[in-house]
């Protein structure tokens, strides 16, 4: 007996394939019987293919699977990076046979950059990759993002964005545009150039108004736009404390003496909040306010430390407004009438653009009275026509000034810090 035997190549994987052997010889020819073997499974082939679709920030990945390796193809896709280290994965949805093209559309690239990519297929039985291509992309618009305002108050706030792509080509002006409506940003405030997060403050605003606003960045390519977003005013607009004296917040409003005034009325702990009610002189507060039950009948044209209220209940460096005083808050401060968190009352604008709020507390009598009015003792005496009056800041929505009333009625305080200049 003789054996011989030969070799086939180019099978296809996990395919049963039928064969015989055969011999020829002066007989003729002698066919032996048919018998079958089935090839093993094996890992898929894929062939990455040119790009297409080429822009400033983005492109589409071809690629090809001319076999399956005899198994379903579980994922595909390719690896995408600037530098050969492919360290981008972006997969694709696959449910063809041998031979099918498919693709991946990668976007958020940088412009005039080149990248490499390469395909990949895998099934059951392993992962095949393709051969490293490259493209490079165009030089494209920058990518830009509209961020949440920050600082809003009644009047101004800082807007934020930030170029997180320049397309390639430098960025030569980035900025926002505003308005009150969406359909109408006529505002145009600019902010430096290149990429990265920036900020620009907008001053002038109203109260309690709704603003649109969006970021914009320029390269050669032209201007793009981030999203529409919106902030709204608060119906007040009152400062942040500048320091403290004994734990109490002031504001420095910029005033010619440099008097710094609290942000809050005596008992009170908030800027809206009444507070406590006293006499003129009087560094308790008390449930009725009349000439009978009122303490002092002497005439100090300034009250003395011990006998203000401010002074008393907040301690030294804190004292009540003067005469004087008072009405360089009225004269040189802007003064609006206003309504914070349902509070009446008169917003104080400095020459600085720091403020503060005086709620309209009313005050007593025998009761509690003057709804809609704003009664603020100086440590002043009034001493033209009677000993027995003071002067005191009255506001209501129509007016504000000083003037002057009788000492034992009971009326809020707004302290003062002694002057730091």
């Amino acid at each position: 007996m003789r054996v011989f035997f030969a070799k086939v190549t180019g099978l296809l994987s996990n395919t049963t394939y039928y064969y015989k052997a055969y011999i020829r010889c002066s007989e003729g020819l002698i066919e032996g019987e048919t018998l079958t073997f089935t090839s093993q499974a094996a890992g898929p082939s894929v062939e990455t293919r040119p790009a297409s679709d080429v822009t400033g920030n983005g492109a589409t990945l071809n690629a090809a699977i001319p076999s399956n390796g005899g198994s379903e193809i579980t994922s595909c896709g390719f690896y995408y990076s600037t530098s050969d280290n492919m360290s981008n994965k972006a997969t694709a949805q696959f449910a063809g046979t041998p031979d099918s093209i498919f693709s991946v559309s990668v976007s958020g690239l940088s412009g005039n950059t080149t990248y490499y990519y390469k395909a990949f297929a895998k099934n059951a039985f392993g992962t095949a990759e393709g051969e490293i291509l490259w493209f490079t992309t165009g030089i494209g618009a920058p990518i830009v993002q509209t961020s949440e305002a920050t600082n809003i108050t009644g009047s101004s706030a800082t807007l934020v964005g930030n170029v997180t792509s320049d397309g390639g080509a430098t960025v030569t002006a980035r900025g926002f545009v505003y308005g009150t409506s969406a359909s109408n940003l006529s505002q145009n405030v600019q902010s430096g150039s290149g990429t990265g997060s920036f900020t620009k403050a907008i001053t002038g605003l109203s109260l309690e108004t709704t603003y649109y606003y969006k970021a914009y960045a320029t390269n050669v390519a032209g201007t793009v736009y981030g999203d529409v977003m919106t902030f709204t005013t608060p119906a007040y607009d009152y400062s942040d404390p500048t320091g403290y004296t004994n734990g109490y917040g002031y504001v420095d409003l910029g005033l010619p003496s440099g008097t710094r005034w609290a942000t809050c009325n005596v008992g009170a702990s908030t800027p809206t909040a009444y507070g406590n009610y006293y006499a003129w002189g009087e560094t308790s507060p008390k449930s009725t306010y009349t000439e009978d039950n009122y303490t002092y009948s002497d005439n100090p044209t300034t009250l003395p430390s011990n006998r203000d209220a401010a002074t008393a209940n907040w301690g030294s460096g804190w004292r009540m407004p003067t005469y004087a005083e008072m009405n360089e808050l009225k004269n040189n401060c802007t003064v609006t009438w206003t309504t914070q968190n349902g509070v009446n009352g008169r917003l104080f604008i400095g020459p600085n653009g720091n403020s503060i709020f005086l709620p309209a507390a009313r005050r007593y009598g025998s009761s509690l009275y003057g709804a809609g009015y704003g009664y603020y003792w100086s440590s002043s005496l009034f001493s033209s026509l009677s000993t027995y009056r003071a002067w005191y800041l009255y506001f209501n929505s129509g007016s504000c000034y000083v003037s002057y009333d009788g000492r034992y009625l009971g009326q809020s305080v707004r302290a003062v810090c002694q002057s730091q200049n």
